[in-house]
């Protein structure tokens, strides 16, 4: 009895457990017990049968993002999880659209507070294996755990027109971030080397805003010119205090329900499914690297559409609405077409569609 216990223990040892997590808000209760290809990051059938446990829990975190790039963004706020790029995989669009609005890139200077409040979770439990299930089918884990979790970024960002601009304003501006206490000298340095640019102060989540946060965005300035910039530094500062405030954000959260945020998943072996249990392929780099260019592409459509509409918001001039309003409409629609070649490519990321350079 002794040496068979040593041969197990040496066992557990020999196969590791895997519990992985993914930025699964696409995902929901319904597919928990549903299996998971760790390689492909493509839900499976289910092959295990459970009950679902609930897990009431509640904490929040601050982060204060600046000059973040769309990859530095998601590590900061959901860590890098095997190379960060699965999280995408398997994510909806929602939340991956308000990861790469969030961004800087060589024409954004971009500043957010991102506060996260965790919800708790569901998990899986006394899991039994399905009759007659084809082992072929399950995957080689299952989802575990859904994880509910809001998202809320407060950022402001400064839209240029030339990447000269922006190289002036980042060298010769002392503001690194772009909330600051306004007194007459930072104005007057911001003022200078931002006057071309235009400053927009903006609310986005991952699940829907308060009614009282949106009625107040809708009350306040939220674009302005780079040198006319202290209604939308009014408007930044009135957000702040609603966020932090007790009667503000943490008392409307109480009564919305609940996001979710995440999966995880863990490998059949680790409820002792040795029946279905499949050998772990290695991640294959070059999905990584497709993924990624195709985010990154993406992602540079999003922050188009979003400086050209900045600039339309300000625009004082019929002539000057008009020629913003066609660049506005023509980067919308350069970001529409790429969203179903996107959605094609976390599918089947080996067409010739998903590789650079894209139309």
């Amino acid at each position: 009895m002794k040496s068979f216990g040593l041969v197990f223990l040496c066992l557990l040892l020999a196969f590791p457990t895997i519990a992985r997590e993914y930025f699964g808000d696409s995902y929901t209760t319904e597919d928990l017990g549903k299996g998971f290809n760790s390689q492909t990051y493509q839900s499976m059938p289910s092959c295990l049968d459970g009950t679902l446990v609930k897990h009431t829990q509640g904490k929040g975190e601050l982060n204060f993002l600046n000059q973040l790039d769309q990859r530095q963004v998601r590590s900061r706020t959901f860590g890098e999880v095997h190379g960060g790029v699965n999280l995408f995989i398997v994510a909806g669009s929602v939340s991956t659209s308000v990861y790469h609005t969030n961004a800087r890139d060589d024409l954004t200077v971009s500043s957010s507070l991102h506060l996260y409040f965790d919800e708790g979770h569901h998990t899986f439990e006394n899991r039994q294996v399905l009759n007659d299930v084809d082992t072929s089918q399950c995957g080689d884990s299952f989802v575990y755990q859904v994880d509910y979790g809001r998202d809320i970024f407060l950022t402001s960002q400064l839209h240029f027109q030339s990447v000269e601009d922006y190289k002036k304003f980042v060298t010769k501006v002392k503001i690194r971030l772009l909330f600051w206490t306004k007194t007459k000298t930072t104005t007057k340095e911001f003022k200078e080397y931002a006057q071309n640019a235009v400053l927009t102060v903006k609310v986005n989540s991952n699940g829907a805003i308060p009614a009282s946060l949106q009625a107040l965005l809708e009350s306040r300035p939220t674009s302005c010119k780079g040198d006319e910039v202290d209604e939308c530094m009014d408007t930044l500062n009135q957000l702040s205090t609603y966020l932090f405030e007790p009667t503000g954000l943490a008392q409307d959260m109480d009564a919305m329900p609940p996001v979710i945020r995440s999966m995880h998943t863990k490998q059949y072996q680790e409820s002792g499914h040795y029946s279905i249990n499949q050998v772990e392929l290695p991640e294959q780099e070059t999905l990584m690297n497709i993924v990624e260019a195709v985010e990154e592409e993406y992602g540079a459509r999003v922050r188009q559409e979003q400086r050209v509409k900045a600039f339309y918001q300000v625009a004082e001039t019929e002539e000057e609405q008009s020629v913003y309003l066609a660049q506005w409409q023509a980067a919308t629609a350069h970001r529409e077409a790429f969203e179903p070649i996107r959605e094609r490519c976390f599918r089947t990321p080996f067409e010739n569609e998903c590789l650079p350079p894209f139309e």
